[in-house]
């Protein structure tokens, strides 16, 4: 039975962070790291061909191969994190199995003649067409797959209770380290475990204001947000108080930091 502690989508959303202490000495539960998994595994990907894939590790010896290839500053992260996932993109998956996959979709109503699908255009169209696309294009858009898997891992792991992280590293370097062939190629890794901080302490991290980000019609034409849809978010937890260096914020993370035997912040 998964223990939830979070089961309001949009309190789940309001409340991710990118959590960067972890309770080493707290395992993830199976059940619980399935659910992370099984989340990627039915989020959007073209063709449902799961070209977005994944390594899943616990070991200290693997965690010391990893460290020197990553940034120093997610070292610790990697450190404390009961579970890394290393996510890559598997190529062999777009151009030799998209079509038939496509041709499932088709034969279970997903994709249909209303919109110009048939077997026969994926076999004879489709197929050709797809799998003649150059490696950078078929790395974009599985790249932007792996976001999505991603995301609904992270939104998992957050209603679960768990605390997650990405953190990049030299490609190359974790591709040798993990034994990934030619045809795949390493996005992100991710830590989950159980935080050692309170996520919500300090409240939510600033973002550039929705004006900024937001176009409407084109590109330089600002999109305005809705003042009473912006309340309607924080009363659902949404949109929560934005962060500051508050006392209390302080005194979490030098505690965490002495606990795990870290450098303290003294600014």
């Amino acid at each position: 039975m998964l223990d939830i502690e979070r089961r309001d989508f949009f309190d789940v959303i309001g409340s991710r962070r990118s959590v960067r202490y972890f309770k080493p000495w707290k395992p993830v539960e199976p059940e619980k790291l399935e659910a992370v998994l099984q989340a990627a595994r039915i989020a959007s990907h073209m063709g449902n061909a799961n070209a977005v894939q994944a390594i899943v590790f616990t070991d200290k010896e693997t965690k010391e191969k990893l460290k020197p290839v990553v940034s120093t500053f997610n070292v610790a992260i990697i450190d404390m994190a009961p579970v890394i996932l290393i996510w890559f993109i598997e190529r062999d998956a777009w151009y030799k199995e998209i079509a038939d996959h496509l041709i499932e979709l088709y034969h279970v109503g997903a994709v249909n003649p209303s919109h110009g699908w048939s077997a026969e255009f994926i076999d004879k169209s489709a197929r050709p067409r797809l799998t003649s696309f150059p490696t950078e294009a078929v790395d974009f858009m599985l790249s932007c797959e792996s976001g999505m898997a991603m995301a609904q891992a992270q939104l998992t792991a957050v209603a679960l209770g768990l605390g997650v992280c990405s953190f990049a590293g030299v490609g190359p370097k974790i591709s040798e380290v993990f034994g990934l062939p030619d045809h795949c190629r390493f996005v992100w890794g991710m830590a989950i475990g159980y935080p050692a901080e309170d996520p919500l302490t300090g409240g939510q991290r600033k973002r550039k204001p929705f004006e900024k980000i937001f176009s409407r019609g084109k590109y330089g034409n600002p999109m305005h947000s809705d003042p009473k849809a912006v309340e309607m978010l924080k009363q659902l937890n949404m949109l929560q108080g934005e962060a500051h260096l508050t006392p209390q914020r302080l005194e979490e993370i030098n505690a965490i930091s002495k606990m795990m035997g870290l450098p303290e912040r003294t600014d």
